[in-house]
Formats: structure tokens, sequence, C-alpha cells
């Protein structure tokens, strides 16, 4: 048995369906379906039909010659509708994704109700978000310290139960690790003798989730950079760029470089033409073009002959323009291109060519920012600065504003990384229920022109309850409260119980408010692995583990090393409000149970 055999035998996928009592009636005024929908579409909305009838099935309700339900994608419409008359109901949707919402909401209407009826009127709704991505949580990382690649195996890490959740739950798009030398004819070395594997699954991959409206994205950090001995940058010099530790950047200003990222992009669109787009880090995590050879609160000179004479975004987006064109010339005009720039570092300022990519960024190419990265919080009277994720923390920060304000007036499309389930605080935990943060997150996502969203990192992508409230907070026109909002996200799941519910949730958000505001207790504190930190009798001075490192050893009691920002006495403080908070929460859950 394999371990996702292991992982998928353990977990629950939502089993979204009525539940109610047999003999519940319908209210005056509401219109019964108990007997039964008939259920028809317009050409296009099979899939939706499937998933509509599926929820009829598991619910009791037959599908028979009874209250006619229709489904269209109406173009030409905004948004979404659902109208709902005595003589039958249309559903409908501007697109595909619009109208899978739009069934999912018609769904809800009855789950909410708890009965097998519907109220007269009409419904409607509008994304905000267009890309909301998220990935498969037992699906392996391509990285240290096994470098797994599901595009190699044999393993099916998709179940139609899963996608079926993520359906319900907002999410419109997977990202799957690849790399260009293993998936690109590129023109300029030999192909990867596991390519064609690679391509087909990724393929069979792509058709699987189309079927519940979810598009495959393909991760990357490129183009790569070079070690020392690479021999591809010693048949074309042009390829080699500035110095970057003990390594070379890719140079994306020359001609040669130029042509290899086009081809690269160009062969994986023509390959997989089902791809919903390409999700790229541009800048940090690891070194890419000859830009990574500073830090993002460096202005120093990029020591490359070709891009050293260029302002220091047009590096950045030389590369991207080139991706871009890959892309059109392999027909995939519609699909996406996300430039992330993976600035986590706790500083609260950038160096000044950061600001100055926007105004530089080919057309239809999206800009991604941390939400969180290099933001101020005041804790105990004191001002605390973090990088980053911190699901904790409302944001956003100063940085990701001014991201915002250069987007907007270069009209680039803007994307908020950030956390849903679960961030760096406690990413062993599957979900931290915390909706009432999650709320005033997107609240100020949408203040700030935010048009996407990626959803998580390797960590935190299970969903469940704050996948769901991503979902719809996508939808949110915030013109109600956050409790509100609340009450709606509850009642399907929890019915008359919802304010209780609802109140536990607050509780929670209270609590959570109170961690730590520091990368350091994040990175190496014991809130994710307290359970095997060795105690000793006197102190031993052994340095603390990473707490994403599976192959490091234990952590030791150099407790100092996760303080940073704090001081010991202050992370006790703030983790007893925190504890004394969430007890409250759970005496309110005990109460709905």
């Amino acid at each position: 048995m394999t371990h996702v055999d292991k992982y998928r035998k353990n977990i629950r996928f939502a089993d979204y369906r009525l539940f109610c009592d047999p003999d519940a009636a319908a209210k005056p005024g509401e219109i019964d379906v108990s007997g039964g929908i008939a259920l028809s579409g317009a050409g296009g909305t099979e899939n939706q039909q499937r998933e509509l009838a599926r929820f009829c099935k598991v619910s009791g309700i037959p599908l028979v010659a009874g209250y006619p339900v229709r489904l269209e994608i109406s173009p030409g419409t905004e948004g979404r509708c659902i109208d709902v008359k005595r003589t039958g109901c249309r559903i409908s949707g501007s697109c595909e994704d619009e109208l899978w919402r739009a069934v999912f909401e018609w769904c809800d209407l009855l789950r909410s109700a708890g009965r097998k009826a519907l109220s007269p009127g009409e419904k409607r709704g509008k994304l905000w978000l267009k890309y909301r991505l998220a990935r498969c949580p037992w699906g392996p990382t391509h990285r240290a310290p096994d470098w797994k690649d599901e595009l190699t195996d044999n393993i099916d890490y998709y179940p139609e139960e899963f996608l079926r959740q993520l359906a319900w739950e907002g999410v419109n798009g997977l990202w799957i690790t690849g790399t260009w030398r293993e998936l690109a004819d590129t023109g300029f070395e030999p192909v990867d003798p596991l390519r064609s594997r690679r391509i087909a699954k990724l393929r069979r991959t792509a058709e699987k989730c189309a079927k519940f409206g979810i598009k495959v994205w393909l991760f990357c950090i490129e183009p790569f950079n070079f070690t020392p001995d690479d021999p591809l940058p010693e048949r074309f010099p042009g390829l080699r760029g500035a110095p970057y530790f003990h390594r070379y950047a890719f140079c994306p200003s020359g001609e040669e470089g130029q042509t290899f990222i086009r081809n690269a992009v160009r062969s994986i669109f023509s390959s997989v033409p089902e791809l919903g787009g390409m999700l790229n880090i541009s800048h940090g995590e690891r070194g890419t073009t000859c830009l990574s050879s500073i830090s993002c609160t460096s202005n120093s000179p990029v020591k490359c002959p070709r891009c050293g004479r260029l302002p220091k975004a047009q590096i950045l987006c030389s590369a991207l323009a080139a991706m871009r064109r890959g892309m059109d010339e392999a027909g995939a005009h519609e699909a996406g291109l996300i430039a992330w720039l993976y600035m986590a570092s706790p500083a609260p300022c950038r160096a000044p060519w950061v600001f100055d990519i926007a105004s530089r960024m080919p057309e239809r190419t999206v800009l991604q920012y941390n939400f969180e990265s290099g933001g101020k919080l005041i804790q105990l009277g004191k001002t605390r600065i973090a990088g980053d994720y911190h699901l904790s923390y409302t944001g956003p920060a100063g940085t990701f504003r001014r991201i915002a304000r250069s987007t907007a007036r270069a009209g680039v499309p803007l994307s908020a990384k950030l956390q849903v389930s679960a961030s760096i605080e406690a990413e062993t935990l599957d979900c931290v229920p915390v909706p009432g943060i999650l709320y005033d997150k997107y609240k100020a996502m949408r203040k700030y022109g935010v048009s996407s969203v990626m959803q998580s990192w390797i960590f935190g992508s299970k969903p469940g309850l704050m996948t769901r409230a991503a979902g719809l907070l996508a939808s949110e026109d915030f013109s109600g409260s956050r409790r509100d909002f609340l009450l709606r996200l509850a009642a399907p799941e929890w019915g008359e119980k919802s304010p209780v519910v609802v109140r536990a949730w607050e509780y929670f958000s209270r609590a959570y408010r109170n961690f730590p505001f520091c990368n350091m207790f994040q990175y190496y504190g014991p809130l994710d692995d307290a359970a095997s930190w060795p105690l000793y009798p006197r102190m031993a001075y052994i340095p603390l583990t990473q707490v994403w490192k599976i192959d490091f050893p234990l952590s030791g009691d150099a407790i100092g090393e996760c303080l940073e920002n704090h001081t010991l006495e202050e992370v006790i403080a703030l983790m007893e409000k925190c504890d004394d908070l969430w007890r409250k929460g759970m005496k309110c859950l005990e109460k709905a149970a």
C-alpha cells in the first residue's frame, strides 16, 4: 500500500447532501420538490447536470417528470442567477465557472433550509476572484528528501471525491510541480527520457480535473539557474548570466535566452493544451533570471554584461514576455500566466525596482505577491515585523499595498499569495477554524483590487471549512457584516445551531490573532512538533530544527533560536491568551454538538 493509499484510507471527504427530517414539509409559500425534479440543460452543461443529479440522488430527491430545473451558460450576461418560479427554476451562469457556483448555491439553498423546498425569488452573484488555486495535500512535492515526481508514477492522486469537494468549495485550479528540462523539448539539448510519460500523465490529470470545472496549472521556478559544470551554458554562452551564490543565473536578455524560454513554454503548452496556465516563482525561493543575483531589498548592480545595462525590473519582465509569446505560439491564448514574487523577507521595505515591475509586465500576465510578508503588528504594546505567511494576521502588509497601487496604475491583474486552511504557525494541522480572519483578509483583498488568489503552499492545502469559506468569499460583496457571512457559512452544516457555532469561530479568531507574529517562532518553534521535542533535565544547548524538515534530527533546547522579535515571557503570555480564548470557543462547540 502506497503512502497515498494510506492517506486516502484515513481521510474523509465532505459529503455534500441534504440532511433533513424525512417528515419536514415545505412551509407556506415555498415550492415543494420532494416529489422530484425534471433536470435539463443546454449544451455544455453536462458536467454540472451530473453533479446536480448526484446531489438529488443522495439527498432523496427523485429525478422524474417533476419540478422543472434547467441549466444554461449565458455568454454576454454578468455573473450567475438562480431564478426560482412556481413554473420552474432556471440556473444560469455567464461562463462555466459561474455555472458551477450557481449549481452548488442551488444545492445549498436546500441544505440551509433543511428541507426539500425552495423559496421563490431570484438570487444573483458574481465572482471577483478569477483564479482560485490550490494543490493536492498528499501529492508529491518534487523536493527533498526523496524528490518524488507525481508525473512519473502510476498513482492517481485525484480521486473524484476529492475533486468534487474542491469544486463545491470554489477551487478552480490545481497546481502540479514540474521543470522545463523534464517537460519541454527546447531544441537546445536532448529531451528528458521520461518526458513522454510526464506529458501523458499531465494530460490525463488535466482531463479528469476538467470534469469538475478545475484547471491544472504547471508550477515552476523558471528559467532555472546553472551549476558551474552544467554543459548547457558551455554550448550556449548567452544563457549564462550573473553569479548566483556558487551558481550562475539564467540570462533572459539575449537572443539565446529569449529563444530557450519561448521554445520551452511553447513545447509544454503544445503538448498539453488542456493546461489552465503556468504559475511561476520569478524571484525568490531559488535562483532564476539574473535578477535573482540580488535580494528584494537590494539595489546593487546586476553583474551580467547584458542584463546589467537594463532597468532591473525589465530583466524579469523580459523572461515573462518570452513565456507569454511561447504560450501564444502554442495557441494557449486563454491560459493564465502568473508571475509570483516570493519576497518573504521580514524587512518592511523593498528595493525601488520591485515596484517598477508592474509597469513593465507583458499583457495578459498576472503579478502575484505575498499578502502578509513584511507586515507590521502591535503585540503587547510593541511593533512586530514578520515575513512569509501568517493566517493569524489579517494584513495586508505595507509592501503588498504598495504593489497593489502599482498594478492598479499599470492595469495589471493582481494575485494574492496566502494560506487558507492552515499556515506555518501550525502547518501540521489540516485546518485552523478561523473563518472570521479569512473574511477580514478577503475583504481587504477586494479593497486593494486583488483578482486572483493562491490559497496554499505544499502545506495547509487540505480542503474543508476554510476552503469552503474562501470559495464563498470569492463572490462576497461585503455589503453585510462578518457575522452575516459566518451564519451563511454555517447554515448548510449546522442549521439552527449556527449562531452558537459562529460564536465559537469568533472566539477561535480572537484567540489566533494572539499567535506571536514572528518568523522564527513559526519556523523553529514547538507548536508543530511539541510531542517529539526531547525533555532535557539540564540545558544541553542543542540547536532547534525547522518544522518543515522531516529529514532533520529532533529539535534541541536552544529555545532562543525561535524567539527573534519576542522575549520568552512575551511568547508565553501571548500563547496563554490564545489558549484561554480557544477554550471558550470549544465550550461553545460542545453546546452545538
